[in-house]
């Protein structure tokens, strides 16, 4: 065994104290060598000759004590906790134990849990023996399978326990300072006992230094013992109390819970795995540590290390601060810190004044650093500038429990003596952090507030290694920081400093200006403008730039603006020219929540296409072009420009763009700001006010048109969001920012000044805008736009037939003739012949479903047809019960009558007459008159012969069943057997068998099912008393626990075929257990279908192994010599997509499945134009 080091903390002894905290009440006391022992002995009466009301309160425990050690059986379970005040901090340990005597043997357990310690041990006594094990998991109940084997009395000796004493204290005349009855009722007793805190606790001393590592006894205070017991002093519970202090860093003051309640006194009492204990009583003895409270799956070990690590020089942390876009990184801070945490200041003075630290860092180089000195205060210096930001009072003092609940903790795999452990830090602290975040974006501007409003902390760990040798104390070697901000990471290491770093005084403080958030991210801001110039561009080959799309505020948080990756193109002959609209093109890709959409302008054609994406490819699902030059600019010129002005003079021979923007430019403002230290300068130019008219009608105008653009189920989410958009324009402009030279942003800006509803008082903008990329290579837009080009030739190929199936679709299946079905099938042919790219365009599912719904009509009207043939000749009992079943149940819908005719449903109802005349009436009438106990002497048997009978009474056609002469027998039989039916199902119940006996299979299913029956004839047919009657409701119990066991049983055996199929791989022994999971599954009764937790485990591995049939076939290089494994992947499909069904199995499969059979279909066509070439 370990030992573990004797300098942990004190939260962690009072954690370990508490595990052990209720060995002696569940059988043991203490005795232990050296300078402290335990003296004295509990007085025990082994004999009483009094009764309990004749004996004081003080005889009463000594009795109770003889009586414990005098039982041969009997099981208890302890249960509370422990509670420890460190200063200010709490802390609390869980404690769960059980005991259990087994005539001459005996067993504890004890388990301890918290966020910090998690311990468990198990002893068996047998004779002078006693086996010993610890827990390995203590929370998922998990044993070591190493023993370990000592004598009683070395146990007594070093342990401080005895198997059958009554608690952890001494109970005598000296040790009970006062003793009172508190209640007695029924004979049962309660006896509430103050025990001397020095004398009646030195065998507890002694365990709790066993078990806490002390090296001085603890300071008992009180101890109140409270015990309940019945008669013959049968005990039924134990209560203690116990306030008192161990000293480590400091006074510890601890209070400790603990309820023991006694079962099966006298009764049967098994110890569990004691086989496996009893295997080790013939091993040699071996000494025991009493140190060995090695901490299984807690953070002991950690706890252990920060004590022993000298911390006194603080922490130093090197790494480095990356902020990325997508896959490229945008820019890396180096990150220099140091950290002192002072753990007894954290007791006492809190958070606040426990730690002092410094971060430092290098941006565009320029120094920034942030300090905290224990003051409350945090200090910043960017650049030249200095402000201090106070920080909000963490209090003085903390519940470690909720403070431990702020980090989830993992024990990562250990590697020889190095632990290794991982803090990650909770949601809730993150999302904190994060709102702090958006505070500080929000005074910032261009790249600089992008950059930071995209970071989001997302996760924050540590993980740490800690090295701990079997005899020693253990010491951090390494830990490694991580946190991801989403936009950005920080890494970096981290090492013991010897020398604590010196932070500036309290002088050197005083120059720090008190600021908020505002003005520091004002300040910070300026570091990161990024500017050019537009000429300096060569927008000839294109451009890589982000198009930014949405709302905005200069004073506000952005509401909603959308990032899409574009490619832009200026062609400066055009513009020259006085093409405007000509003189660009571009493509833009949007990603909105369900829905890409790729936006395209070429030619004064703007193009709208949603897109799937499908093994790498985009394909176009449907396609909305606008002419913007006979929609935007013709209605700008003939109805939006005011009369008067210079450019509505220009319209009379047509539209003049150039004579709008020279007007706009004659009355605008241009407003520029520059900044000499970061070579960076703003130039905005205000629209005139006409112009920003001419534009606010314009706008409303666009909205009208995206409102029309299609977008199927998320059209009302579409209005939603445009809802946003829907405010009037009170200013305009366009915004660019350059730094040294080169363009970083520009922006169109359409602003409200406080009206909107989104942001009332608050100025909310419509921005289109665009942030520098890297150019393009020659020739490479080219094949951007050869991609629209694809987009258009799909859509125009999928036109004929994305109408016809639309015009299917919005009639219905209108009749269920042949020629219908051959339009469907000609549709479906046509939809076959499309290339890959077309058949995206078109609705395939809305085709399939029409095709479903048709057969599903057509089918019953076909089976019933066929069967009016067999009936004309002579039809058999079944053939008329089929066809009976068929019209009945499955034919109802106008299009079936009109389609079957009436002269077909004539014939059929008149053969039907004139069978269940000749044929179902005569034997109904016989078996009404033997509807008797005289002929049914088992109730079932009559219950389910009357229930038999009205079913065939209630499928008569209404002429038939006038010819029925004694209906009522069915009532008259429920009547005579009703008197019968709950002695009979009492005994069906019995029948069945214990619940413990219950087995799987067909037999006790059948016995289930007889009780069933009559179960439900007494809740259908009786009173509601009947299944009130004392012996029905236990049967009834009993016949529901039945029930629930055969069902466990039955799916437990399905569960365990699925497990077995393991990860889907595609070979015949896979599919096999597919097969044999999916049988095995179908012969369950229905009722236990969904009780089967693995049934979607099932349809998942029968979609996969599909797919991946599909999958084997390379369709790139068909040849005919793959018609084998398509009609392979086809079998199996069916097979797959027919096996459960109307279950919901069913549905699951065919979603899992999606557009599987698309591609088969695509792959059984290629088969057949091979063969027809061949």
């Amino acid at each position: 065994m370990k030992r573990s080091g004797r300098n942990k903390s004190a939260l962690i002894v009072a954690a370990v104290l508490g595990a052990g905290a209720m060995l002696a009440a569940a059988g043991c006391s203490s005795k232990k060598g050296g300078e402290i022992r335990a003296e004295g002995e509990t007085t025990i009466i082994s004999s009483p000759t009094k009764t309990a009301a004749e004996y004081t309160p003080e005889e009463n425990a000594y009795v109770l004590a003889g009586k414990l050690k005098s039982l041969t059986s009997y099981r208890t379970e302890v249960s509370g906790e422990v509670s420890a005040g460190f200063g200010p901090i709490n802390y609390k340990q869980t404690i769960s134990d059980t005991h259990i005597k087994n005539g001459e043997e005996s067993f504890l357990q004890a388990k301890s849990t918290s966020a910090l310690v998690n311990v468990g041990k198990q002893a068996f006594f047998k004779g002078d023996k006693v086996v010993m094990r610890d827990a390995s998991d203590v929370k998922k109940d998990v044993w070591s399978d190493t023993f370990s084997v000592t004598t009683l009395s070395d146990y007594r000796t070093n342990l401080g326990a005895e198997p059958t004493a009554l608690s952890n204290y001494i109970l005598n005349d000296e040790t009970i300072v006062k003793a009172e009855k508190v209640s007695v009722t029924d004979d049962v007793y309660t006896f509430r006992y103050e025990i001397d805190p020095v004398k009646g606790t030195s065998r507890y001393a002694v365990k709790m230094m066993n078990y806490g590592g002390l090296k001085n006894k603890p300071e008992y205070q009180s101890c109140v013992l409270e015990v309940t017991f019945g008669k013959d002093w049968l005990p039924i519970s134990l209560k203690a109390e116990d306030k008192y202090k161990i000293n480590l860093i400091g006074d510890m003051s601890c209070t400790s819970t603990l309820t023991e309640t006694f079962y099966d006194v006298g009764g049967q009492a098994e110890i569990p795995q004691a086989e496996l204990f009893r295997e080790k009583l013939g091993d040699d003895p071996t000494d025991i540590d009493p140190d060995d409270t090695e901490d299984k799956d807690g953070l002991s070990a950690l706890a252990d290390a920060v004590l022993n690590t000298d911390l006194s020089g603080g922490l130093k942390i090197r790494g480095s601060l990356a902020a990325n876009m997508g896959e490229s990184e945008l820019l890396e801070l180096p990150v220099d810190a140091w950290l002192s945490f002072d753990l007894a200041k954290f007791a006492f003075q809190g958070l606040s004044g426990a730690f002092r630290a410094r971060i430092s860092t290098e941006v565009m180089g320029v120094p920034a650093e942030l300090l905290y000195t224990g003051d409350g205060w945090l200090y910043t210096a960017v650049g030249s500038t200095r402000y201090k930001y106070e920080l909000p009072d963490l209090g003085d003092g903390m519940d470690l429990q909720a403070v431990l609940g702020l980090f989830t903790a993992e024990k990562l795999p250990q590697n020889g003596n190095t632990y290794r452990y991982k803090l990650t830090l909770n949601a809730s602290i993150l999302d904190t952090a994060n709102a702090a975040i958006a505070d500080f974006a929000a005074g910032l501007s261009g790249p600089a507030k992008d950059l930071f409003g995209a970071l989001s902390l997302s996760e924050v760990s540590a993980t740490i290694s800690v090295h701990k040798g079997p005899k020693d104390a253990g010491t951090i070697s390494a830990v490694e920081l991580f946190a991801d901000f989403d936009a950005a990471s920080l890494k970096a290491d981290v090492s013991v400093s010897e020398v604590a770093e010196t932070l500036p005084s309290a002088e050197e403080l005083a120059v720090y200006t008190a600021g908020d958030a505002a003005k520091l991210a004002e300040n910070f801001g300026a570091l990161f403008e990024i500017a050019g110039k537009l000429t300096d561009l060569d927008w000839t080959t294109g451009m890589n730039i982000t198009l930014n799309v949405g709302l905005d505020s200069d004073t506000a948080d952005a509401p909603l603006l959308l990032p899409l990756d574009t490619q832009l193109q200026i062609l400066p002959e055009e513009l020259l020219s006085g093409n405007i609209l000509g003189a660009l093109r571009f493509r833009a890709s949007l990603n909105l929540f369900i829905v890409n959409i790729e936006l395209y302008y070429e030619n004064g054609m703007l193009y709208m296409i949603n897109t799937k994406q499908k093994d790498g490819q985009t394909y176009a699902t449907s396609v909305t072009s606008v002419n913007v030059v006979d929609s935007v600019l013709g209605l700008l010129s003939n109805a939006l420009l005011p009369n008067g002005s210079p450019a509505a003079a220009a319209t009379a021979e047509g539209f003049d763009l150039i004579a709008v923007l020279a007007d706009a430019a004659m009355n605008a403002n241009v407003e520029t700001t520059w900044n000499d230290e970061t070579d960076s300068t703003r130039i905005q130019i205000n629209m005139s006010q006409n112009f920003t008219s001419l534009l606010n009608a314009g706008y409303h105008m666009l909205l009208e048109a995206v409102r029309g653009i299609d977008l199927g189920e998320m059209q009302e989410l579409l209005g939603s969001i445009l809802s946003l958009f829907d405010f009037e324009i009170d200013r305009a402009c366009v915004r660019a920012d350059f730094v040294g030279g080169a363009l970083s942003d520009v922006s169109f800006r359409l602003i409200n000044d406080g009206t909107s509803a989104m942001l009332p008082g608050r100025d909310l903008a419509f921005v289109l805008g665009m942030t520098m990329g890297e150019a393009m290579a020659a020739g490479e837009i080219d094949k951007v736009f050869e991609g629209l080009q694809g987009h258009l030739a799909a859509y125009e190929e999928g036109t004929a037939v994305r109408e016809a199936v639309e015009k299917l679709k919005a009639d219905g299946v209108r009749y269920l003739g042949d020629s219908y079905k051959a339009l469907l099938d000609e549709t479906a042919a046509a939809y076959d012949r499309l290339s890959v790219a077309a058949q995206y365009t078109v609705d395939y599912s809305g085709l399939t479903d029409m095709i479903k719904d048709f057969d599903t009509l057509r089918k019953p009207v076909d089976e019933l047809l066929g069967y009016i043939v067999k009936l004309r000749k002579e039809g058999k009992a079944e053939d008329y019960e089929k066809a009976a079943e068929i019209y009945d149940e499955k034919i109802s819908d106008p299009r079936q009558l009109e389609y079957l005719g009436r002269f077909a449903e004539e014939e059929y109802l008149e053969l039907r007459r004139k069978y269940e005349k000749d044929v179902v009436v005569p034997a109904l009438n016989e078996e009404l008159s033997k509807l008797d106990r005289t002929n049914y002497p088992d109730a079932r048997d009559l219950i389910t012969a009357a229930a038999k009978a009205e079913a065939v009474y209630e499928d008569l056609l209404a002429e038939s069943k006038a010819l029925v002469t004694d209906y009522e027998a069915i009532e008259a039989a429920r009547q005579a057997v009703a008197p019968d039916v709950p002695a009979a199902f009492v005994a069906a119940v019995a029948a069945i068998g214990p619940v413990e006996e219950i087995t799987a299979g067909a037999e006790t299913y059948a016995k289930i099912l007889k009780a069933q029956t009559l179960r439900d004839f007494m809740a259908n047919f009786m009173d509601a008393s009947a299944l009130q009657a004392a012996d029905v409701a236990a049967a009834d119990t009993t016949f529901t626990a039945c029930k629930q066991q055969h069902r466990t049983l039955e799916t437990a055996l399905v569960n365990g075929l699925i497990s077995a199929i393991g990860k889907v791989a595609f070979t015949d022994e896979c599919h096999g257990l597919i097969v044999a999971a999916r049988e095995a599954f179908n012969a369950l009764p229905e009722e236990y279908k969904n009780f089967c937790s693995k049934r979607y485990t099932l349809a998942y591995a029968e979609a996969d192994y599909v797919k991946l049939a599909i999958a084997a076939i390379d369709a790139d290089n068909l040849t005919l010599a793959d018609k084998a494994k398509v009609e392979l992947a086809r079998r199996l499909y069916d097979e797959a997509t027919a096996a459960y069904g109307k279950n919901l199995l069913a549905t699951t499969i065919n979603n899992r499945l999606g557009d599987s059979e698309a591609t088969l279909k695509a792959l059984e066509k290629a088969i057949a134009e091979l063969e027809a070439a061949a």
